[in-house]
């Protein structure tokens, strides 16, 4: 009965656990959304600040290749710790699954007869203390 308590209890820990997850998840998704605006908008406050380095194509190609260059690395980071918080929760996920499995095999050893392998080595032993003395 205890251990049943305590199990509900860990089940309802871990839907909590995997709420959590998502709502990083989506926090971490919004803010490098937000940040990718940010950078848009900041490059086109840089524009607008600084007409006479975006009318010369040499100057502006280069500063655009550049910028777009940084952005897509930027974005690549990014992306690749999204991937990785995606990752953790998989993992987490996988974890708790083997862990029930351990638990429910743990909860059918306990209510298994506790003399099932006396009983079997018992008389294993019995034919084998006398075979030993003939």
């Amino acid at each position: 009965m205890q251990y049943q308590q305590v199990r509900n209890h860990d089940e309802q820990l871990r839907q909590a656990q995997l709420k959590v997850d998502a709502a990083k998840e989506g926090l971490l998704k919004q803010a490098y959304a937000f940040r990718s605006v940010v950078r848009s908008d900041t490059y086109a406050i840089k524009k607008l600040v600084d007409p006479a380095a975006t009318e010369s194509g040499s100057e502006a190609g280069g500063e655009a290749g550049a910028e777009g260059g940084e952005k897509a690395k930027i974005e690549k980071e990014e992306k690749k710790v999204v991937d990785m918080q995606l990752q953790a929760a998989a993992d987490n996920e996988k974890a708790a699954s083997k862990g029930v499995k351990a638990a429910d095999a743990a909860v059918k050893q306990l209510e298994s007869d506790p003399n099932k392998f006396a009983k079997a080595g018992g008389e294993a032993g019995g034919e084998a203390g006398g075979e030993a003395k003939r």
